[in-house]
């Protein structure tokens, strides 16, 4: 079985080389996740916040793939018990690795668990006979699953999905410039707009590439340094004049709480678009 695993990985790695780049894709990767001063611009890559709206639910994840880990070594499965600690830690320090490690150690967690429980001795008569009930719904799902050779959750699935997203499907109105975009559509075809990473992507998706962006969320093609001189212009600290006018912007697309909009309004430039979630400038390139 060991052997297999091995050759499976070993053909998988030489997969990866089937791409435009070559080997230059995976040196480009590992470059950019040990680039330090990159990834401490980027919010992904910072540990996630516990203490905001939603956050029980990660926490409640997390708690179960460490309690797989440890349940797969009771069950002699210690591959299992060094995956769930290797990503659960990854996860605890970025919040992008949150979702691999909740993919891939959640149903982990869930066989470890049930072998457990399956062994487990000394419980009261309702308490084991409600355990037993469980397990035999789950054994009689996976005969279902073995019948249909792993198919027969699909159309559940995809009920479930296109049933969720069926009426709230799209970009939220309160995150991304739905509302000014409208506005921006009857802009000058070469305006040159100053806009976040998230409104950059938005506009990019939105106009289908057609209206340049200053800045989106690939962060890796932007580098560190590029990253830092923005944060500078963005937060309005000293020598952001000297940015700004390097690239002759004609309107800016920011958060109604951005300190550039004080900023540069006290240089003439005047609202176009005002809502909950961007505000819309226009003004002389040059302050």
């Amino acid at each position: 079985m060991g052997r297999r695993y091995l050759l499976l990985a070993m053909a998988s790695l030489a997969a990866t080389l089937v791409n435009p780049n070559g080997w230059r894709l995976h040196q480009h990767v590992f470059s950019y996740l040990f680039d330090s001063g990159l990834l401490n611009q980027i919010v992904e890559f910072q540990s996630f916040d516990f203490h905001q709206e939603g956050a029980s639910q990660i926490i409640v994840a997390l708690i179960l793939c460490f309690a797989g880990g440890f349940a797969a070594l009771a069950v002699h499965k210690p591959e299992r018990f060094l995956l769930s600690l290797l990503l659960a830690a990854i996860a605890l320090r970025s919040e992008r690795a949150l979702p691999v490690a909740a993919l891939v150690l959640l149903p982990l967690a869930n066989g470890s668990i049930t072998a457990i429980l399956r062994r487990v001795n000394g419980l009261t008569p309702w308490l084991r006979g409600k355990v037993d009930n469980a397990l035999s719904y789950g054994d009689r799902l996976y005969a279902v699953e073995r019948h249909f050779h792993g198919l027969a959750i699909i159309p559940v699935v995809a009920v479930l999905i296109l049933g969720s997203i069926r009426n709230s499907a799209g970009f939220p109105a309160s995150k991304c410039p739905v509302a000014a975009s409208a506005v921006i559509a009857s802009l000058p075809a070469g305006a040159r707009i100053l806009a976040s990473d998230d409104f950059g992507g938005y506009l990019i998706f939105r106009f289908k590439g057609e209206r340049k962006v200053f800045l989106d969320g690939r962060s890796d093609f932007y580098g560190g340094e590029f990253l830092k001189r923005y944060s500078r212009m963005a937060e309005a600290r000293p020598g952001w004049r000297g940015l700004f006018n390097q690239w002759d912007f004609t309107n800016a697309l920011l958060p109604p709480d951005s300190a550039l909009i004080p900023a540069l309004e006290a240089y003439g430039w005047h609202e176009l678009y005002r809502d909950e979630t961007a505000v819309l400038l226009a003004g002389r390139s040059k302050l």
